[in-house]
């Protein structure tokens, strides 16, 4: 988070603010309550809770500034709800853990991050070290980075494990490169490699579009038999899935 503590304190010293970035800039350094509000007020949790799933990418190590790990996967020193580590094969996938919705946490109620862990989310920590086309340096006195094999973690215990940049100092350049930013031709070389990231959530996307498809029909013959059984019954017809696109 040393970049967006950065950027606040140079834009803290420009006075007014209001005059000097807008309304956005604003909401995102927290001068306002905007980003609070979405946590918390139903208006903005109600809509989100209705996804059939919630999935959060972030890049591990050290190696994104525009969102660091704790932003992307809303990781808080001060929440002990659980994650429970999910089984993955993608070997560029650091850590994949899934939050239960409903848990009540010692955290206290103010807690944003715990708010959002209340629905129920996957998180995939992803590892791009290797995929960043600028050579690291080695830091003496810097360990490896090495993650447990456990069942389960806190969002503060999950914070050292997957925001140690380990042994090596790579460039923060790691966001380009997950998510295969192709503007243009020079981007597209440099974050070739992140490819398999965007591909391998591309693939699960379609995957969970076409078993949701299949539910549908599911539903559908079931209401089909019903209405066959009992056509003579008005019987309100409800809706036996919620789909958001």
């Amino acid at each position: 988070r040393w970049a967006e503590w950065t950027v606040a304190q140079v834009i803290d010293r420009i006075k007014p603010r209001n005059e000097k970035i807008g309304s956005t800039g604003q909401d995102l350094f927290r001068y306002t309550e905007v980003l609070e509000a979405m946590a918390k007020q139903p208006e903005y949790i109600d809509p989100l809770s209705n996804f059939q799933k919630r999935i959060a990418y972030a890049n591990a190590f050290g190696t994104d500034f525009q969102v660091p790990t704790t932003t992307a996967a809303f990781l808080s020193a001060d929440s002990n709800y659980p994650h429970e580590t999910m089984e993955t094969q993608e070997s560029f996938f650091a850590l994949k853990v899934q939050t239960l919705p409903g848990h009540q946490s010692d955290a206290s109620e103010d807690c944003l991050s715990q708010r959002l862990d209340s629905l129920g989310w996957t998180k995939v920590f992803c590892d791009v070290r290797g995929d960043i086309p600028v050579p690291s340096v080695p830091v003496p006195g810097w360990k490896p980075s090495h993650i447990p094999q456990q069942t389960s973690w806190t969002s503060k215990e999950l914070i050292p494990i997957v925001t140690s940049s380990g042994e090596r100092f790579h460039l923060p350049l790691g966001h380009s490169v997950m998510v295969a930013n192709s503007r243009n031709d020079s981007y597209s070389k440099f974050s070739a490699q992140g490819r398999k990231v965007v591909n391998k959530m591309a693939a699960d996307m379609i995957a969970d579009i076409l078993l949701l498809e299949e539910k549908l029909h599911q539903c559908t013959d079931e209401d089909d038999e019903e209405n066959d059984q009992d056509k003579d019954k008005e019987v309100p017809h409800e809706k036996k899935m919620t789909i958001v696109i």
